[in-house]
């Protein structure tokens, strides 16, 4: 065999691999399903301990409250200090809003009239918080999974809710009555707010790599790689991921319908360049008012108008959020 020096040039284009990016933008939606379903598991805990005082008609007890709220605060804390998350430092933010809508359940529900155990009050609380997570559970595992929940399982969970609230108002005796749909409303901004908190526009990036080797054989082996890089960022936005046009059908509530960004659509979503999912007028409590952008708004709304009307009150107002 000749020993003098042998050149080979191998073209690698056949080589040329893909690293996806997407390794972060996935360990962003598990984290961002993670802090759902905590969201899940600390209103149910309180609720919980709403409805026994409910039906025993004691104060809740401080003790298991402060032991929801603790197991929340350290599993935010934990997967904030693990990073990869899509937000962080969050945990209060989200907390306050867990609260607030525990507090409005319990106040709606848990009005004992003389005679009556509580037994009512407090089967509805336990269903409105049985909803919640069920709900919650079908966005962590949009935003762990991506693609869209399934319109079938969420109105398994609107009908186990509507069913027992039913069943409980044709027994009598309770204090409130023909009140599921307004509870159905706020369970649906509930999660709908506390999903938009946390499982925000994410950014995928691919890196494409082609190489090309060049080798030189002789007594020794010297190999020189070529690399050329080629990144791409895409921003997944909302109403679906982006996949749903402007006035068209989204989320799971049933009347769900895309507004886009303001300028750019036949209903603009006002102040924002991002596109929502809201519900109609008044469904889900919205109402007609003049709002600007969506912090003019309460928590669980959209600020939307006609092209122009933004902030004008005419054809403009607070549309509830449709949860995706």
């Amino acid at each position: 065999m000749n020993s003098g020096w042998k050149l080979a040039t191998l073209s690698a284009a056949a080589l040329a691999f893909t690293i996806g990016a997407s390794v972060p933008a996935m360990a962003q939606g598990r984290c961002a399903a993670s802090k759902i379903k905590a969201v899940c598991k600390k209103e149910k805990c309180l609720l919980g301990v709403e409805a026994k005082a409910c039906l025993t008609g004691t104060a809740a007890d401080a003790a298991k409250a402060q032991k929801c709220r603790d197991k929340f605060a350290s599993t935010f804390a934990k997967l904030d200090a693990k990073g990869g998350c899509l937000t962080s430092g969050d945990a209060a933010a989200t907390e306050t809003k867990v609260d607030a809508f525990v507090a409005d359940v319990d106040s709606e529900l848990c009005t004992v009239p003389a005679g009556d155990s509580g037994r009512c009050g407090s089967a509805k609380i336990k269903a409105s918080a049985k909803k919640a997570c069920c709900l919650l559970g079908l966005e962590a595992k949009q935003a762990s999974r991506g693609g869209a929940i399934d319109p079938t399982r969420a109105q398994k969970c609107r009908d186990q809710h509507a069913s027992t609230f039913a069943r409980y108002d044709a027994r009598g005796g309770c204090a409130t009555t023909g009140d599921a749909a307004a509870q159905e409303a706020k369970v649906d901004a509930f999660v709908a707010d506390a999903d938009a908190e946390l499982s925000a526009a994410s950014t995928t990036t691919t890196i494409t790599t082609p190489t090309t080797s060049t080798i030189t054989t002789s007594t020794s082996t010297s190999i020189t790689i070529t690399t050329t890089t080629s990144t791409t960022s895409t921003t997944v936005a909302t109403c679906a991921n982006g996949g749903i046009a402007c006035g068209d059908p989204c989320g799971t509530c049933g009347d769900g319908v895309c507004v886009g960004p303001e300028g750019s659509c036949s209903l603009d979503h006002c102040g924002s360049t991002a596109p929502v999912c809201v519900r109609p007028i008044p469904n889900g409590g919205g109402m007609f008012v003049a709002c600007s952008a969506d912090a003019t708004c309460s928590p669980g709304q959209a600020c939307t108008a006609a092209p122009g009307a933004c902030g004008t009150g005419s054809g403009n107002g607070c549309n509830a959020l449709c949860s995706e």
